[in-house]
């Protein structure tokens, strides 16, 4: 398991314990240690074809909508 933090801020709990925990092609998976609430950030230059979930966030590169 790969030991890095994230800076960002958990949008669900609120707190700083960010995990990465992989990288999948262009995209770090960071989970939260205290409510395993799930985040991905696109690390490449591509152009993103955007696909919104319900949280109005693209599913391939986080972008907000």
């Amino acid at each position: 398991m790969i030991d890095e933090q994230d800076d960002d801020l958990c949008e669900e709990c609120g707190s700083f314990n960010m995990k990465l925990i992989g990288i999948i092609k262009n995209t770090k998976v960071f989970v939260c240690t205290k409510c395993y609430t799930e985040k991905s950030v696109f690390m490449g230059h591509d152009e993103c074809e955007h696909e919104y979930n319900e949280r109005e966030e693209c599913m391939h590169c986080g972008d907000k909508k």
